[in-house]
């Protein structure tokens, strides 16, 4: 059990964005579809998504384990998409089925041991 009265300031900022970060996507992550990609009980990195039921928001996360000097970038291939529509997060966009047979590369951008990225993806 945490005691968040022997938290800093800074440790209970991060927990509040995390609590304001989940009740934002709290519909998402507690009734959509969860898919794992990789397992991270059986490899060194994890991921995994959730999508909701009409296919228009869509959540990734991609954690990375020990980071290594020269490491190959990791191709994270999504499921559960509509094959058809196009896909936006920020501003970069990609079909569904190029997501899904292709995927997309994230541990590129990840520097640190156990650091972790979300990408959301919305349908347009």
């Amino acid at each position: 059990m945490m005691n968040l009265e022997q938290k800093t300031p800074a440790e209970l900022q991060v927990l509040k964005t995390a609590i304001d970060d989940y009740k934002l996507h709290r519909q998402l992550i507690q009734f959509g579809d969860f898919y794992r990609l990789m397992d991270p009980f059986t490899q060194p990195d994890g991921a995994w998504m959730f999508v909701d039921p009409e296919k228009k928001h869509v959540r990734v996360v991609y954690m990375q384990g020990l980071n290594k000097a020269s490491k190959p970038n990791v191709n994270v291939k999504l499921v559960g998409l509509d094959p058809a529509a196009r896909y936006q997060s920020g501003d970069q966009q990609w079909y569904g089925d190029e997501l899904m047979n292709y995927g997309l590369y994230l541990n590129y951008r990840l520097i640190k041991d156990f650091q972790t990225i979300v990408v959301d993806l919305v349908k347009i």
